[in-house]
């Protein structure tokens, strides 16, 4: 068992070493939108699937509660959250617009979307129709 757990964290490491020498610069470029965004009264809107979905939530929870020290809230939202959106979304329209629906819905110009995907593949991710307007 300690050698499962050792291994694994190796590749936990080797791969956070990979994101730091190849995606730190894009990784900044993503975070200044963030905070240049919010610092206008924009709002974060945040979605993914399965484990993805799980990380969006805690992302926008700790924008709105706390990260690091007592601030004042941010305004972020997890478009995984509400499941009668998105079964209702699945049912009558289709899987791959549980996202953009509700951007639809939910987002104005100037808000920022954060899409996270372990695959990439996610077809409700990738919608041009959810992304245009933001782009």
């Amino acid at each position: 068992m300690e050698k499962t757990i050792i291994e694994s964290l190796k590749s936990v490491k080797e791969s956070a070493d990979l994101v730091m020498d190849n995606n730190a610069e894009d990784i900044e470029k993503g975070a200044k939108l963030i905070i240049n965004a919010l610092r206008k009264g924009n709002k974060l809107m945040i979605c993914g699937n399965g484990g993805s979905a799980s990380q969006s939530q805690h992302f926008a929870a700790e924008l709105i509660v706390r990260f690091e020290k007592n601030r004042k809230a941010l305004p972020a939202i997890a478009l995984t959250t509400d499941t009668s959106n998105i079964t209702a979304c699945g049912n009558d329209l289709s899987f791959n617009e549980i996202f953009s629906r509700q951007i639809d819905a939910l987002g104005n110009s100037g808000d920022v979307l954060v899409g996270i995907t372990t695959s990439g593949n996610s077809e409700n991710l990738h919608r041009k129709k959810a992304l245009q307007q933001y782009a």
